[in-house]
């Protein structure tokens, strides 16, 4: 069976709609427009401008025909459009340009004028006519005003222009007749697609002008939906980003937390967690996920004793902070936590898992345990001036009148003998009265520059007979010598350098050694040439560290914690404010002493000072 002209172009017409209507993307979408104008109607020349909504801007996108392709090189701005571009943007319909040699005399004008018109004219009548054609003749000397009636003009219209509109000849050159289509849906507008015959100068048909406009047409419904579609796209494109930037915005403050964070499942086995779990705890964060969490408990019945759901009731009931629990290290070392666990919960509220917030208080508490200390030592030294101050007095009168009675009785005498024991203990009485004193009211602190290396010789002089005798060797190995500059006062610096020594002394009954070290803390020698420090240094600012280790009996830890405590002493004769004193001076000269020791192990008292600078402390 034969088939048609008609019915070729309708297969061919129903093929294009079908392919341009699966086309995903925009520029296989001008290739295969393209592909169809040349293939279907025979344009020897198309280019596609399209418009881009981002810069509103034309840009070519794809061409046919052209010696120099200009695809990809042409950009003009939508606010430059004029002349007949701008007429196909305002008409949003198809434009055709027939040119006028200007050497042809007034017959053939007219001949040719009624030919073009002719072509036009001859399908006017097909009830399937969409869209009106626009005509423009070029140089043409005048238009039959009959031409533009109403019963033609609703098919066609016909216009005189003197030449041709320059912006096409820049992207046509010198053609001589061509077709301006716009790819609109609408108000949607995309482009334009611009289609001639060369330099042949082969008018284009009514037919031809017809089928481009479908098959453009059909291109302008495909860019509708690809429009659309990227629309969406980039919507949801747009919506994953902001999603993602919030996830690592939360990501964010849940790593840089400063408390440890983890979160937990319906097994109470852990599925996530912060950096600072790694910090406080010494786990490594990639390998926590699914560990059970009381591997942080010292005490595992704390935890044990609650289940997944009884910790939600808990939690609902205001009871998901533990005030403080001793959690545990990877190294097996306890501290003192603060614990708060939290529901984590969806937008409709269903419960999928628990958050476990904990944070160190071993800082807080040692700043609380250091603040009831100063109270505890502001409130005892109230006490102890006023003590003091009735004891002293009396206690003055009472050896005065014990020596009066004395002078009575004779040296031989068993009664001069109580009177001088007597008067030995209210003697000691009122050491321990001016040592009570000195602890309540420390005496002003005469700031100079000292030298700690004199001190410290001076105050391991003052034992030199008394450590051999009771064979105890005392080293002292400091790192520097012209380096110990402090601003102290000498005579209390050398109070707290001589109880440390006699402590030390007082703990090896059997024999032992003292070291005496000292090492320099961020100090520049750049500051002092003459320093022979080795210490590496970073900073013409720092500190100086005196360390007294023993070999004695050492200390336990309830020992150690009540060490500083006044009055505390584990010596039958001891008073109990020798290191209580040593620590005030030292606080006074706005350094700290620790001592670290173990039973069996002997002690190491640290004493950490400012150090001189340029004649000021560091510290001032």
């Amino acid at each position: 069976m034969t088939q048609t002209a008609a019915e070729h172009d309708l297969r061919f017409l129903y093929g294009n709609v079908k392919k341009m209507l699966q086309s995903d993307n925009t520029q296989p979408l001008y290739n295969g427009l393209i592909e169809d104008l040349v293939d279907f109607i025979g344009f020897e020349r198309i280019m596609v401008l399209s418009r881009n909504s981002a810069t509103e801007s034309l840009e070519s996108q794809a061409a046919y025909g052209f010696q120099d392709s200009p695809n990809n090189t042409y950009s003009l701005p939508l606010a430059k459009v004029n002349g007949l571009f701008q007429q196909v943007l305002t008409n949003r319909e198809a434009l055709a340009v027939y040119d006028f040699p200007e050497a042809l005399s007034t017959t053939d004008v007219h001949s040719r004028r009624d030919d073009i018109i002719s072509n036009i004219s001859r399908d006017d009548h097909q009830p399937n006519r969409r869209e009106k054609i626009n005509l423009y003749l070029t140089r043409c000397p005048s238009v039959n005003d009959t031409l533009n009636s109403d019963e033609q003009s609703t098919s066609y219209s016909i216009k005189s222009i003197d030449a041709q509109d320059t912006l096409i000849s820049s992207l046509l050159g010198d053609t001589p007749s061509f077709l301006i289509l716009p790819m609109c849906n609408g108000k949607a507008f995309y482009g334009y697609v611009l289609l001639d015959n060369g330099q042949s100068g082969t008018d284009i048909s009514f037919d031809r002008i017809r089928h481009a406009s479908t098959i453009v047409n059909h291109a302008a419904l495909s860019l509708k939906g690809i429009v659309n579609q990227q629309g969406i796209l980039d919507t949801v494109g747009e919506q994953k980003d902001k999603a993602n930037r919030k996830k690592r915005f939360y990501r964010n403050i849940f790593q840089n937390l400063r408390s440890g964070l983890v979160t937990i499942d319906e097994e109470m086995k852990i599925t996530e967690a912060n950096k600072a779990v790694e910090t406080i705890l010494g786990y490594d964060c990639e390998q926590l996920p699914g560990q059970p969490v009381n591997i942080f408990f010292a005490d595992q019945q704390i935890i044990n004793q609650y289940s997944y759901v009884d910790l939600i009731q808990a939690i609902q009931a205001d009871m998901g902070v533990l005030p403080e629990v001793s959690l545990q290290r990877k190294d097996g070392t306890t501290f003192p936590a603060e614990v708060c666990f939290s529901i984590i919960t969806d937008r409709d509220n269903t419960v999928f898992g628990l958050s476990c917030a904990f944070r160190d208080l071993t800082n807080r508490k040692t700043l609380e345990q250091g603040l009831a200390r100063m109270d505890k030592l502001a409130s005892l030294g109230e006490m102890a001036a006023g003590v003091a101050h009735e004891i002293k007095n009396p206690l003055a009168g009472i050896a005065g009148a014990l020596q009066i009675i004395s002078q009575n009785y004779q040296e031989e005498s068993q009664h001069q003998y109580i009177f001088n024991e007597v008067l030995g203990q209210v003697k000691r009485i009122d050491s321990f009265v001016n040592d009570l004193l000195h602890f309540a009211r420390p005496g002003k602190t005469k700031f100079m520059r000292i030298n700690l290396k004199e001190v410290l010789d001076k105050t391991v002089l003052l034992f030199s007979t008394q450590a051999p005798d009771q064979h105890i060797a005392i080293t002292v190995d400091l790192c520097c010598d012209t380096v110990h500059l402090v601003m102290g006062d000498e005579g209390q610096l050398q109070q707290v350098f001589f109880n440390i020594i006699h402590n030390a002394i007082d703990a090896m009954d059997e024999g032992g050694e003292l070291k005496i070290t000292s090492s320099c803390e961020n100090y520049s020698s750049q500051t002092h040439p003459q320093a022979k420090c080795t210490t590496p240094c970073c900073s013409p600012h720092g500190r100086i560290k005196i360390c007294f280790k023993d070999t004695g009996k050492g200390m336990d830890s309830r020992m150690l914690e009540s060490i500083f405590n006044p009055f505390h002493t584990t010596k039958s004769n001891g008073k109990g404010l020798g290191l209580p004193i040593a620590s005030r001076i030292v606080e006074q000269h706005k350094g700290t002493i620790t001592v670290d020791s173990e039973p069996g192990a002997g002690s190491t008292f640290t004493v950490l000072l400012p150090l001189y600078i340029t004649g000021k402390s560091l510290d001032a």
